[in-house]
């Protein structure tokens, strides 16, 4: 009898052997199929109860199931459609099993080398391509990553200095940087005082980078309806504010009739008394209207006009002493006045007559012609220097090393090539 069992297991070893390592659909059963991926034998259907598949692997949900001996995926009938994974994982031919792809396990801030995108079943956006974002997602080039359609639910704010446009996009901080709800996203549109920065896909104040001190590069301030506190740089001098004009000495919009309440200027500065005030931003002496054919600025008393600066500065006290001025004859300049008695100058200064009503005056005064402005490279009393002020057109000038030189003109006129006239338009 023992005979006749141990013969029996014997002669249905070949048959197992066959059944489960078959190589073609003649040795399956009648209601089985041939998987010619796992080169076995699977019964039609699938089974009642499938085995769950290990961690970070899952099957497709269209007709796969887990199967354990061969450690993979297989399907329920002969003609299975095409593997369908959850969301968040990916098919894996070679292993026959939808896997989290790998950078899933160890999240990482994406860059711009390695793009990544967020799943539904992690926080952290794992790398992609346009073609295996999940069915609520898609493909946003920017930053190479999948996005959830409509936005995150309930999105972080911006951090501090940062801010998104509130129509269509919000802030990721797993991007670092606001992304949009949709593929086709609106223009961004930042909020007022708010520039979109296109190359870091998010907002910043549009006064960023103006500095607190005064530069050779200013900024214009966004244009509101209440008068601007700070002068800032125009793209241009016609877009200026309504209430505003443009002054070239700074490259600036300010609002006609100065700011409100300017303040006071510092020690061993001051302003012109009038249609001048002191600007903290400019560190300079700013106008209340738009530069015309006038005078140069007229400073106090004992304070002399610095074109290149725009402010006034103390007259350097002269080491001769001083003398009465003829009778009759005003200048806005301190200068040594001599009489007709003394026959020179002190050194580096020349003693120019002066004009009278009816001609020379007979008297002098001792002038540095190298940077006098009315009398600028000689005297002008006498034709041989040039008078800086009457220059038509000129705005801002000065004497340097007895020559006029123009930095701004009045509105109609330019600055001529040379820098020594002012051309009409």
């Amino acid at each position: 009898m023992a005979f006749s069992r141990l013969f029996l297991v014997l002669a249905a070893i070949p048959f197992v052997l066959a059944h489960n390592g078959s190589d073609s659909g003649s040795d399956c059963g009648n209601n089985e199929f041939f998987y010619s991926k796992t080169s076995c034998c699977l019964p039609s259907g699938g089974v009642p109860n499938p085995p769950s598949p290990p961690s970070g692997t899952s099957c497709p949900s269209n007709g796969y199931y887990w199967h354990e001996t061969k450690s993979c995926c297989v399907p329920h009938n002969a003609n299975p459609p095409s593997p369908s994974c959850p969301s968040g994982t990916t098919w894996n031919d070679d292993k026959n099993a939808c896997e989290h792809p790998a950078s899933s396990s160890t999240p990482s801030k994406p860059s711009s080398t390695t793009p990544t995108k967020p799943s539904s079943t992690a926080s952290t956006p794992s790398q992609s391509s346009s073609g295996n974002c999940g069915n609520n997602q898609f493909f946003w080039s920017g930053k190479g990553c999948c996005l959830e359609h409509g936005g995150e639910p309930n999105p972080p704010s911006p951090p501090k200095g940062t801010d998104c446009p509130s129509s269509g996009w919000s802030w990721s901080n797993d991007q670092g940087c606001c992304v949009p709800h949709s593929p086709s996203p609106p223009t961004p549109s930042c909020g007022n005082g708010w520039l979109w920065q296109s190359g870091l896909f998010h907002c910043t104040p549009s006064q960023s980078t103006t500095p607190a001190t005064p530069t050779s590069t200013p900024s214009k301030p966004s244009p509101t309806t209440s008068t601007p506190t700070k002068p800032t740089q125009p793209s241009s001098s016609g877009n200026c504010g309504d209430n505003e004009f443009y002054f070239g000495g700074k490259d600036c919009c300010i609002p006609h009739g100065g700011f409100p309440t300017p303040p006071s200027p510092p020690s061993g500065t001051s302003c012109p008394p009038s249609n001048w005030s002191w600007n903290q931003d400019k560190g300079c002496c700013l106008p209340h209207s738009p530069p015309t054919q006038l005078p140069p600025p007229q400073c106090p008393t004992g304070w002399s006009w610095d074109a290149s600066s725009y402010k006034c500065s103390p007259n350097t006290p002269s080491s001769t002493p001083s003398v009465p001025q003829p009778s009759g004859h005003y200048n806005h300049h301190k200068r040594g006045v001599k009489a007709r008695a003394v026959s020179l100058c002190p050194n580096k200064l020349s003693a120019c007559p002066i004009a009278g009503l009816s001609g020379l005056t007979g008297d002098y005064e001792c002038l540095d012609v190298q940077t006098e402005l009315t009398s600028c490279g000689g005297c002008a009393s006498t034709g041989a220097g040039q008078d800086c002020s009457a220059i038509p057109g000129a705005w801002n000038i000065a004497c340097e090393a007895g020559a006029c030189k123009v930095y701004t003109c009045a509105q109609g006129y330019k600055k001529s090539n040379d820098g020594k006239t002012c051309v009409q338009l």
